[in-house]
């Protein structure tokens, strides 16, 4: 995920950092099944696919469920490829440009 990227989720989901999402009031990670250690940027880890994880589940749930079914359309979370915005609109009953508007909100 590019820092781009991150900065946009988390302006949408309005979070300062993913501690409030994995730590508990007292400061101890919450029972998870998995805790939040730091890895070099160069080394995939399972934290990072976990981070992604948090980060995409809190970005979905800041949209309404249209503006969640155009993302992962377009964003290839339902199917093997992203789906264009004309073929969007045409699938949901909307204009292309509706589409775009929704997506990039």
């Amino acid at each position: 995920m590019s820092r781009e990227t991150f900065r946009d989720v988390r302006a949408a989901v309005g979070a300062d950092s993913l501690d409030a999402e994995t730590d508990d009031a007292d400061g101890s990670a919450k029972e998870k099944g998995y805790g939040v250690t730091a890895a070099p940027i160069f080394a995939p880890s399972p934290v990072v696919d976990v981070e992604d994880k948090i980060l995409v589940d809190m970005a979905f749930a800041a949209m309404t469920d249209e503006e969640a079914r155009i993302c992962e359309l377009a964003y290839g979370f339902t199917e093997y490829e992203p789906v264009p915005d004309p073929e969007i609109g045409h699938r949901m009953g909307l204009s292309k440009a509706t589409v775009q508007r929704k997506r990039q909100k």
